[in-house]
């Protein structure tokens, strides 16, 4: 899915609609979106990381040594 105000906002309102991640997860791919598990860091969940190859957006709890959590990966 491609980066856009739009796409984030659509990612906000599921992430607030859904307490359970896996209901996050599962409505996202409904809709077409790429998730996967990713290192974050600090942040909590909406945090918004670019890198040189995609955008992610954390969607739910960090755990581990490096904050790994379930995100949303847009492209460019």
């Amino acid at each position: 899915m491609k980066f856009s105000e739009k796409a984030v906002n659509e990612v906000k309102s599921i992430i607030s609609k859904h307490r359970l991640v896996s209901d996050r997860e599962n409505e996202l791919i409904k809709k077409g979106y790429t998730t996967k598990e990713c290192s974050m860091g600090s942040g909590g969940t909406g945090q918004i990381k670019t890198l040189k190859s995609e955008i992610r957006m954390q969607i739910g709890y960090g755990h581990g040594k490096h904050n790994y959590a379930k995100c949303v990966i847009f492209n460019f």
